[in-house]
């Protein structure tokens, strides 16, 4: 009753152990016969379709305790749109990571608010700044400037200033989504 992601991760972990034991000079049975199932149920994955991303870059309000009001971190779920970089990765990025000609990405945040190297080595990359990716990073720039953010280190930070979650940020994309019927 696994999904398959679940099923693998779960293979992984027992023969990660079983050669970490092997390492240790422990007898243990290696288990080879360990097999994914064709029928696991797989999670479907919803992408954006294009009248969803009209509304995604033509609605920036957020309904809150029944006040409408501006959703601080629209520019935050457009930059992830226009993008395609991981959640963390974004809130990672400081202001010193705009360079003239591109964003430098050196740093991410986990989801327990941890700052990291990223992913992997090739999590460390460069992204050009397009027209497109400059006129957010402006709208960004302004939207922090007009919460009283301006001398804040990072590019998407909460609204208090401190780095952003990217679990808050999936909570906040998840309301959204639902008030504009995204989801």
């Amino acid at each position: 009753g696994r999904s398959k992601k679940t099923l693998k991760n779960i293979r992984g972990y027992i023969t990660s152990f079983c050669g970490y034991m092997e390492d240790c000079d422990v007898p243990i049975k290696y288990p080879r016969k360990l097999k994914i199932p064709d029928d696991a149920p797989e999670q479907e994955k919803n992408i954006l379709q294009p009248s969803q991303l009209r509304t995604l870059f033509t609605e920036d309000t957020v309904t809150t305790r029944g006040k409408v009001g501006p959703c601080f971190h629209i520019y935050a779920f457009r930059f992830l749109a226009v993008s395609g970089y991981r959640p963390g990765e974004m809130c990672g990025l400081r202001k010193t990571d705009l360079k003239k000609t591109y964003l430098k990405f050196t740093n991410s945040i986990n989801i327990y608010g941890e700052l990291t190297a990223g992913k992997n080595e090739r999590a460390r990359r460069k992204l050009p700044r397009t027209t497109y990716i400059n006129t957010l990073i402006n709208q960004q720039l302004e939207n922090l400037k007009a919460h009283g953010l301006e001398d804040c280190q990072w590019l998407f930070p909460d609204a208090d200033g401190e780095p952003l979650n990217p679990k808050k940020l999936y909570k906040r994309w998840k309301k959204y989504a639902d008030q504009h019927g995204l989801t």
